[in-house]
C-alpha cells in the first residue's frame, strides 16, 4: 500500500497513492491478485515510508495504515481500509487519548485479540490492537517511544458518526520496583 516509484525521490516528492492489492490463494500455489478501489470515501494523501498492518480479527478484513510522510509533511494519521466494504476511515483519537508524535520510518505489529476487551471504552468493541515503536519526526529526529493502539467500533455516546475510533496509550518500561523509569531501549528507524 503506498510508496515512491524509487528509492530517491524525485524533485516534486510525489509518492504513490495508497492502493491495495488483494491477494487470493485456493489451494496449492495458484494465487489471484485484483486492486482494490475504495468507494465513496476519500482516501488518504499519498505518502511513503508509513506502516500498514493487517488488523488480525476474526469478523472483519481490515488493514490500518499509520504515519508516513511526502516531500513536505510527516503524518500523525492513521486511517483504516476496510477491505469488504472497499471504503477508507480516517480514525479520530477518543476524547481523552494522548496523541503520538507525527513520524515515519517507524515500527508497527499487529496484536491477537485473544479475550481482551476494550478498557474504558464504554459500548465500544475492540476490533484490532497494534503496537507502535520509533520512527524519525518531521525533523529527523529519532524516536524512542512505545505505543499501544485500541482500535474500537465507536460507542453510542461517539457523536462524530465515525465507524472506529482511536484509544492511544504511551507505554513506559518498568523498572524492578513495578514504578515507570525513562525509557531504556533505544530508538529504531527503518
Amino acid at each position: 500500500i503506498g510508496g515512491r516509484h524509487a528509492p530517491v525521490a524525485n524533485p516534486d516528492g510525489v509518492p504513490c497513492p495508497l492502493l491495495a492489492t488483494m491477494v487470493s490463494v485456493s489451494g496449492g500455489s495458484n494465487a489471484e491478485t485484483s486492486l482494490l478501489e475504495p468507494r465513496g470515501s476519500a482516501p488518504p494523501r499519498a505518502r511513503w515510508r508509513h506502516r500498514s498492518v493487517q488488523l488480525i480479527s476474526a469478523s472483519e478484513a481490515l488493514v490500518a495504515v499509520y504515519g508516513g510522510r511526502d516531500a513536505g509533511e510527516c503524518f500523525d494519521d492513521l486511517w483504516v481500509l476496510d477491505c469488504s466494504e472497499a471504503r477508507w476511515h480516517l480514525l479520530e483519537p477518543l476524547p481523552d487519548s494522548p496523541l503520538p508524535r507525527a513520524r515515519h520510518s517507524h515500527g508497527m505489529v499487529a496484536l491477537p485479540l485473544g479475550s481482551r476487551s476494550p478498557s474504558d471504552v464504554s459500548n465500544g468493541a475492540l476490533v484490532g490492537t497494534l503496537l507502535v515503536h520509533g520512527g524519525l519526526d518531521g525533523n529527523e529526529a529519532v524516536l524512542e517511544d512505545f505505543w499501544l493502539l485500541e482500535l474500537v467500533s465507536c460507542p453510542s455516546s461517539f457523536t462524530s458518526g465515525a465507524r472506529f475510533a482511536a484509544r492511544w496509550r504511551c507505554l513506559q518500561p518498568l523498572a524492578s520496583n513495578g514504578r515507570s523509569e525513562e525509557p531504556t531501549m533505544l530508538g529504531r528507524y527503518g
